[in-house]
């Protein structure tokens, strides 16, 4: 293994052996916290949070706007409408009331349970009152600009309301717009995360973990997680970005670490998979020495 890469996997090592990191979401999720109804501008509380975003997440999209409202509210104002076609957020409505000791022995015959759907506005026409999306300056990074540039073969590459995520069966990387994460270190630690997914693709190293259908939180699942951030951390080092990303990737390989039975060891077997996918996308093994990678992390203003 390269020193650098040596380096990183033993920095990482360290925090894991200090305790959990707490993992952070490093892009804006926009407008979207917390969902509220538009009409009564009511935040959602307890599992419809949960719900909303969870689905969020399956869907791999983002909106910019927190409020969301049913079909019926949506009608009831003038001009607008749910626009055709669009799948809605499935909620629960949970009441409950007080019963008389003797009428039941069983709590739950006193909740009153009941679902119904809500859409985003943004799902909806004629309506406005969006929140203004948070946005700040993005200045690249251009020796990680460039390793993305001139990765060979690359996979599609999407910006815009998405969550972050690699989908093999169409071979493209989405991620959120450039502007909503919290720093230029922070979009390209995850757009390297995304880009070492893809290179498990059939087409280029055919990596088990990304070739099979492999559920969320399966062990093959896990494992490429692990590979993909360690890739990552890896990149980040070599554009001399590591400083600023280390302590999350370190929290996010612990939580799948969690989920493998806290087995270190994989760090390791997951490092050696990192590094093919680091060589393929920079074209080969000709890994920038540690005074280069700092001189050619340069800024520029993005066009």
């Amino acid at each position: 293994m390269h020193p650098l890469f040596d380096k990183i996997t033993n920095q990482i090592i360290e925090l894991l052996e200090q305790g959990v990191v707490p993992w952070r979401i490093t892009w804006r999720l926009k407008g979207c916290y917390p969902p509220t109804n538009y009409v009564t501008k009511k935040p959602y509380r307890g599992i419809n949070v949960f719900l909303i975003h969870l689905e969020l997440l399956k869907r791999k999209v983002q909106y910019s706007s927190k409020y969301f409202l049913t079909k019926k509210q949506a009608e009831s104002l003038k001009g607008c409408k749910v626009r055709e076609g669009e799948e809605g957020f499935p909620l629960m409505l949970i009441k409950y009331y007080k019963r008389a000791p003797e009428e039941s022995a069983d709590p739950m015959d006193n909740v009153l349970m009941r679902q119904f759907v809500v859409f985003n506005i943004e799902q909806c026409e004629g309506i406005k009152g969006q929140d203004p999306i948070p946005m700040q300056a993005f200045n690249p990074i251009m020796a990680a600009q460039q390793i993305i540039a001139d990765m060979p073969n690359p996979p599609v590459l999407f910006h815009g309301n998405y969550s972050p995520c690699y989908t093999p069966p169409n071979d493209t990387v989405k991620l959120p717009r450039h502007e909503l994460f919290e720093s230029p270190e922070d979009y390209y630690d995850t757009a390297f995360h995304e880009l070492l997914h893809s290179t498990g693709h059939e087409s280029r190293l055919g990596r088990p973990s990304v070739t099979k259908a492999n559920h969320f939180a399966s062990e093959d699942y896990s494992k490429e997680e692990l590979v993909a951030e360690i890739g990552a951390a890896f990149l980040c080092a070599m554009t001399g970005i590591e400083r600023a990303t280390i302590k999350n990737n370190a929290a996010y390989i612990q939580s799948w670490l969690e989920n493998l039975k806290n087995d270190k060891t994989l760090i390791f077997h997951a490092s050696a998979q990192a590094q093919k996918g680091v060589d393929y996308i920079k074209g080969g093994p000709d890994i920038l020495s540690e005074d280069d990678h700092y001189e050619r992390t340069q800024r520029a203003t993005w066009r």
